[in-house]
């Protein structure tokens, strides 16, 4: 069995519960645990490998206890995000704003045990007109009240150690007619209906069952379209999907997946997650074996480049120069849209373009109108 086997395989025993099969002989661990942090997975496979202690005591002692404190450190953070995820729901429902809970601390209810997942920062959506406000009842808890970083979408906020993404919008495509259609869904799946997790006794709304499938899935496809994904979006999505498969309505999955031409891209993902993380083909709508070929390819895309691309030779071999750290850029984008053109052509043209455009836009202004 080569590394990668292995890694899938203790992978899918940490979602599943199933029997970790390594050969007596299998020796190389490092490349195991190096593939699962590059995917941000080592929650998973960590305790996967220490729940069994058959397969851990095969561990050398040193790689044994790294894997421990990884596992501690990630408890850790699940426990710190919590407290201030509870915090923020409080007081912003003191001031009469009902946030909803995005991605991260929401999806991680519905693995077997939620501390194995790997967070970063907490993402909260309040409706655009109540938007103000909770920024400013949020700061009250920050550390760096005057210095936030804001973009069209969201405000960061920083809370002790732990970042608030506070959301006015939760996604955007960059087709103004696809947007348009977008933001439309949004509005139905975070205002107009809601799901709910229970975290540290607080019951805290989450999007519409049908919609969280919808946009769990559309993050991870524009991250990979544009940068790459790593298999714990991937792990999310089927997460989500096992969980909540009685609640979603396929009908309007479908319609929203058709009218922003994303079928396609959603059956491709779906084979990965049945050929290669064992999700049941009944749990996953629309499964279409007849795209396992471009499955393959995707997935051997997320295994090069990592989560969010942070394997990608563009992040490792930066540029000092500005003119020179642009064309370095360029090349490395479009070497990547041709190969995932490949795959998805009409996305990855379409894609390129308009961040070819933009690029331009942007160094026209850096150079001539900001000076």
């Amino acid at each position: 069995m080569t590394y990668e086997t292995i890694f899938f395989n203790i992978l899918k025993s940490s979602l599943w519960g199933t029997a970790i099969a390594v050969p007596q002989e299998f020796d190389e661990w490092g490349k195991v645990f190096a593939l699962a942090k590059a995917q941000s997975v080592l929650g998973l496979v960590a305790n996967a490998v220490l729940s069994d202690e058959e397969v851990a005591r095969r561990i050398p002692d040193d790689m044994q206890k790294r894997l421990k404190a990884f596992v501690l450190s990630s408890v850790g953070m699940t426990t710190r995000l919590n407290q201030v995820l509870l915090r923020c729901i409080d007081i912003l429902r003191e001031a009469g704003i009902e946030p909803v809970l995005l991605k991260g601390q929401g999806l991680a209810q519905y693995y077997p045990k939620p501390s194995c997942r790997q967070s970063g920062d907490i993402d909260l959506y309040v409706v655009p007109d109540d938007f103000d406000k909770a920024v400013q009842v949020l700061l009250t808890l920050s550390d760096k009240p005057d210095s936030p970083h804001q973009t069209r979408k969201h405000i960061e906020i920083k809370i002790g150690n732990v970042i608030i993404e506070l959301h006015r919008i939760c996604a955007t495509h960059p087709l103004p007619r696809y947007d348009s259609l977008l933001q439309t869904y949004t509005s139905e799946g975070l205002v107009n209906d809601y799901s709910a997790v229970n975290i540290g006794g607080l019951s805290i709304r989450t999007p519409s069952n049908t919609f969280n499938a919808f946009y769990v899935f559309y993050h991870l496809w524009r991250h990979f379209l544009t940068e790459g994904v790593g298999l714990r979006q991937l792990c999310d999505l089927m997460m989500l999907l096992h969980s909540r498969k009685d609640y979603i309505d396929v009908s309007c999955l479908e319609e929203m997946l058709v009218s922003l031409n994303l079928m396609k891209p959603w059956k491709v993902f779906g084979c990965v997650l049945v050929d290669s993380l064992c999700m049941p083909s009944s749990e996953y709508p629309f499964y279409d074996n007849s795209y396992s070929v471009p499955a393959r390819k995707v997935l051997n895309r997320i295994l090069i480049e990592g989560n969010f691309g942070h394997e990608r030779s563009y992040y490792k071999s930066r540029k000092k120069s500005y003119i020179w750290m642009k064309l370095h850029a360029f090349w490395c984008h479009l070497s990547r849209y041709f190969c995932v053109a490949l795959i998805f052509p009409s996305h990855a043209i379409s894609q390129f373009w308009y961040i070819a455009s933009t690029g331009l836009k942007a160094v026209f202004s850096d150079l001539f109108i900001k000076k």
